[in-house]
Formats: structure tokens, C-alpha cells, sequence
């Protein structure tokens, strides 16, 4: 005799389609709340399901599953879902794994971070914001042709007041700059290192400039010897300012390439130890010795 609690059938018919327990109920009038199933100890229900399939009970166990085998799969997509990975890991369909033994959320190489442009996905069109990983140890913000733009507050109130530095592309210019609205305060920009070393400016892939942070004299000059201008012959230098020597030297004697049509200049000739008062006269170098 079969009972309630022990119930035995057999399934003997490949071409049967079995069900071991059915309840087919007809509602025609019921509260919301009623139950399908109420599985009770002490009269405290542990386990039940609502008349719309609901269920609520203690904690779920499932199988930890594979990624070929979920332990958490819908209906409709199969192939959805989750699996326990190992020890303190859960993934995601092999792709987005939560892993507390590392303290992590890891991403397969071609996931990327996302974010909608709405306060809801249900509806939401394309991410306007996404992080990628370009190669290892390398992130990327990108979002096909559109400029991208990175803001780091020092204050921020409300989206009409704070004060931030900004790293982006605007109209095909690379900027740093800071940014203030509202109450902020407009900040200085520093540019700068930390012990001996030097702030290089590069142009076309070259080291030009430096800001020396070895020497003594922490000197604002070229990388390397007689190569680079201040100014040009259509962009001068309005007003040069300076407290001490201003020094002209040219190893070997002045030519006319040496200073800009219609410019004078004093300089040192060291071929011949002298200083001069030179002038470009039309491409003509005239020069008077001063010592």
C-alpha cells in the first residue's frame, strides 16, 4: 500500500510522456494569496507555491552544475544561466564569474563594463559609456567614433556644483584640463614628479624639451644641443624677461641660416673667440665685433 509520504509508480513506455504528481486546479474564484503547494513543520510553512508559481521557502540548493550543464537555466534560452565554477566561484555562462576567494568579478577578454543612458535597462537602447580590455594591462574607454572624456572630482555637490580635473578628446585635440561649475572654485593644473627626476615634452615621437629635476640648476632647456627654436620667424616670442646672461654660441663662424631675415642678434663665435652684433640683412649675415 502506497502512502502520501512514500508513494511508488513505474515508468515502463518510452513513448509515454509520465507526470509522478498532478494537481490540476480549476480557479474559478480565489483569494491572491492561495497556494498550489504548503509544505508546513509545526504549522510554519517551509516551502510553498503561489497559484501564479511563485515560490518561496528556505535556501535553494541546486547541483553545482558545468558550463555545459547549468545548475540555473531558463526555459527559453538553455544555455543562460549559472554554475558553480569551484570553491567560493560562481559563473555566469563561462563568461562573468563572481569569485570571492579572489575578492573579484572577472569578465571573459571580449566582455566589456557597460552603461545605459536611462535609469532602467528595460527599454534601453545602446551603452553610451564602455570599458574594454584592449591587451594585458591594458583598459580602454571606447564607443566607436565618439570622443571620450574621463572626470576626476576634487568636490562634487550636485551635477550643478563641483570642481573636477578632466583627461578627454575634444575636436580631435587631446586636453587635460581643470573644470569648476556652480560654487566650485577654479584649481591650478600642476604638471610635475616626485624626486630627481626630469618633465619631458615630446613632439612626433622625440623627447624636445625638459624640465631638468636632476641638476642643480632645475633648467628649462632642449634635449639636445642646437636643435630646437623658441618661436619662429612668423610667431615671435613677444617679450623675453630674464635676470642674468643671455648667451649666443655657435661653435665655428655665423651664417645667415643662423638668425631669421630682418633679425639682429648678439651671439659668440667661438671659432674665432669673439662676440658679435650680427645682423640678417635679405639673407647678407653683417656683423660688427664687440670683444
Amino acid at each position: 500500500m502506497s502512502y502520501l509520504y512514500n508513494m511508488v509508480d513505474t515508468w515502463n513506455s518510452g513513448s509515454t510522456v509520465f507526470t509522478a504528481i498532478k494537481m490540476n486546479v480549476t480557479d474559478t474564484a480565489s483569494d491572491p494569496a492561495s497556494l498550489l503547494i504548503d509544505l508546513q513543520i509545526g504549522g510554519v510553512s517551509q516551502f510553498k507555491v503561489n497559484k501564479a508559481g511563485n515560490i518561496t521557502g528556505g535556501t535553494i540548493q541546486l547541483n553545482d552544475g558545468t558550463a555545459a550543464a547549468l545548475s540555473y537555466a531558463y526555459a527559453s534560452e538553455p544555455t543562460l544561466g549559472f554554475w558553480r565554477a569551484s570553491a567560493a566561484q560562481m559563473r555566469f555562462k563561462d563568461t562573468i564569474a563572481f569569485d570571492d576567494s579572489a575578492k573579484a568579478v572577472r569578465l571573459a577578454s571580449n566582455y566589456f563594463l557597460g552603461w545605459a543612458n536611462t535609469t532602467t535597462l528595460t527599454g534601453a537602447g545602446a551603452n553610451d559609456l564602455t570599458l574594454y580590455r584592449d591587451a594585458a594591462n591594458t583598459l580602454a574607454q571606447r564607443n566607436g567614433t565618439f570622443a571620450q572624456l574621463f572626470n576626476l572630482y576634487n568636490t562634487y555637490t550636485d551635477a550643478s556644483n563641483g570642481e573636477w580635473a578632466r583627461v578627454g578628446w575634444n575636436a580631435n585635440v587631446f586636453s587635460v584640463s581643470t573644470k569648476q561649475l556652480g560654487t566650485g572654485v577654479t584649481r591650478a593644473l600642476r604638471l610635475g614628479t616626485q624626486g630627481a627626476s626630469n618633465v619631458l615634452l615630446n613632439a612626433n615621437n622625440v623627447d624636445r624639451w625638459s624640465v631638468d629635476g636632476v641638476g642643480a640648476t632645475y633648467a628649462f632647456a632642449p634635449i639636445a644641443d642646437n636643435s630646437y627654436d623658441l618661436g619662429a620667424s612668423a610667431t615671435n616670442v613677444r617679450a623675453l624677461y630674464v635676470k642674468g646672461i643671455v648667451a649666443l654660441t655657435k661653435a665655428g663662424a655665423f651664417v645667415a641660416g643662423d638668425i631669421p631675415s630682418g633679425q639682429f642678434a648678439v651671439g659668440r663665435d667661438t671659432s674665432g673667440a669673439t662676440t658679435k652684433l650680427l645682423y640678417n640683412n635679405a639673407g647678407t649675415l653683417m656683423s660688427v665685433a664687440l670683444a
